[in-house]
């Protein structure tokens, strides 16, 4: 398998599964936090709903991190595909900061949307956030 990036590519072993990272950060000034949007990617089985792994990440990361708090939480669709977008507070580094989270179902793999700002400027990112996870189009669907 070839793995293409925007500036580079790699020959992965084919029995290997891509569970890429990708992340994108805003610019900001030096010394202040900078709005980002990391993707992820999981394997799961046929049995798992968007919703049930959706519950079961929060559920892990509400043990791990004091604090992590829901603030809103929806079932949606993300151009056809069954999706669940969660808002989100937490606590870290010293930093009050919220996300969105975005879980998007295709076959047998999440993908993990997750657009973190601070707290006091979440609102002003928002829209943006929600056109970056809207956006999402995958191939071969």
């Amino acid at each position: 398998m070839q793995y293409t990036a925007a500036n580079f590519n790699l020959d992965i072993p084919d029995d290997w599964q891509d569970r890429s990272i990708i992340s994108f950060v805003a610019t900001v000034s030096p010394n202040e936090f900078a709005p980002n949007v990391v993707i992820t990617k999981e394997f799961v089985d046929s049995e798992t709903s968007v919703e049930d792994y959706a519950n079961k990440q929060f559920a892990v990361t509400q043990a791990e991190v004091e604090g992590l708090k829901i603030v809103e939480r929806q079932n949606i669709e993300i151009n056809g595909q069954p999706a669940v977008q969660i808002v989100q507070k937490i606590a870290a580094h010293g930093l009050n900061l919220q996300q969105l989270q975005t879980f998007v179902l295709s076959d047998e793999e999440i993908f993990i949307i997750t657009c973190t700002a601070t707290a006091a400027g979440f609102e002003q990112h928002l829209t943006r956030f929600q056109k970056i996870a809207q956006s999402l189009r995958l191939s071969g669907v």
